[in-house]
């Protein structure tokens, strides 16, 4: 029996490299008090609305993001930009986190990639923000240009700065670790974004020039002149954005991995998979096991005649290159970028891939049977107790 992923199983370690990493620079956060039933219809999957006092909460945010690199690297143009969204508070197994509703950036560039990696709801618009601070204060202005309209934000607050208490409702609104949004197939979205608490600068007054029903449709428009619950204006941070994970409960939804289990190459590559998987995706499966024999069956291969990886995802059967391409696409960034090598023509990724098949014994060596995956590992394959049932007479 497969257990679920466990939210904590992909905190991030240090050893794990962020998508995206930048500084993000005096987040202004405008947070309305409105009934849950008006955000109910953008809930992502298996998560449920944080209320207080029976009010759900959406936060018009607008900050900087400054020194902004991608995989690591500073892209000329996309390094300084502004942003403004409209986000909710939701939670998902205990765990507290946002989506969004909507999100602007200026980059077109910027708000494709994100729609394509995170399919999250983001859109270009011209931007444009300017901070203003000296020792006596530090006055905020972000602008959005939109529908024929330039909309306006300014924050005008202290100087100094303080640290509100952990149950405090800054707090409350301003610290979360979990991004939650919904994929192109209707699961539940996970991202990380790894930051020190943030400091706030007392607010002592805002201005607030915005046509809600132009800028976020028609069902906003009843904000238009709603006084905020709260109004912070939050130091920021350096922060890091770790990648996506898909939720996935049951075997089914796993994508299964059948691979030859005597052979070192390729138990070494189910130790790389494991190691480079931070949410769990995949199971696995030896050919020579009963299960991977009736998997084999089950999708009309033939287990005596393959020599090749095996990838069972969403019903369908992928071998060879192709198998093997899919799998790395799932992996942490920046492997995954690697799987753009099947846009070669597969008879081309295919010779390679069978010349390296043939020869996996010769030239990496293999076992009289297969091993026994490790206590720490044992989760990730199916029926684990098959491999000390089935070792005694050599197969798996």
């Amino acid at each position: 029996m497969m257990r679920p992923i466990d939210m904590h199983e992909v905190t991030p370690t240090t050893s794990r490299f962020p998508f995206l990493s930048a500084h993000w620079s005096n987040l202004a956060l405008l947070t309305y008090a409105v009934l849950p039933a008006v955000l109910r219809q953008f809930v992502p999957p298996m998560c449920e609305l944080d209320t207080i006092d029976g009010s759900a909460f959406v936060s018009l945010v607008a900050f900087d993001f400054l020194d902004t690199r991608v995989g690591g690297i500073r892209w000329p143009g996309f390094v300084n930009f502004s942003e403004i969204n409209l986000r909710f508070y939701v939670h998902h197994q205990g765990v507290r986190g946002v989506a969004f509703i909507r999100e602007f950036v200026p980059p077109r560039v910027v708000a494709v990639l994100a729609r394509i990696i995170y399919n999250e709801p983001y859109s270009a618009a011209p931007m444009a923000s300017r901070v203003q601070a000296n020792n006596d204060g530090i006055i905020v202005d972000h602008t959005l240009t939109l529908g024929g309209e330039t909309h306006s934000l300014r924050i005008n607050a202290d100087a100094t700065t303080v640290r509100p208490a952990e149950g405090s409702i800054e707090h409350f609104f301003k610290e979360h670790d979990w991004g939650f949004g919904t994929s192109r197939g209707g699961r539940l979205i996970r991202y990380r974004v790894e930051h020190p608490p943030w400091d706030i600068h007392p607010v002592r007054s805002f201005e607030l020039h915005l046509n809600w029903e132009k800028v976020y449709g028609p069902q906003w428009a009843f904000l238009q002149n709603a006084q905020p619950y709260s109004v912070i204006l939050a130091v920021g941070s350096a922060v890091r954005v770790f990648p996506k994970g898909v939720k996935r409960t049951g075997l089914n939804n796993h994508p299964i991995v059948l691979f030859d289990g005597v052979c070192d190459l390729c138990e070494k590559s189910v130790n790389f998979i494991i190691a480079h998987d931070p949410y769990s995706i995949f199971r696995f499966v030896p050919l020579q096991s009963k299960i991977g024999r009736r998997l084999l069956l089950q999708h009309q291969l033939d287990a005596d005649a393959l020599q090749t990886v095996v990838l069972i995802e969403s019903g369908r059967a992928y071998t060879r290159s192709t198998a093997a391409l899919r799998i790395i696409r799932r992996l942490r960034w920046p492997l995954s970028v690697l799987s753009m090598l099947i846009a070669i023509p597969s008879p081309l990724r295919d010779a390679v891939y069978e010349l390296v098949a043939r020869n996996r014994y010769r030239w990496f060596g293999r076992h009289q049977t297969c091993q026994l995956p490790t206590p720490a590992t044992a989760q990730r394959f199916i029926s684990t107790e098959m491999f000390s049932a089935e070792r005694k007479n050599q197969n798996c």
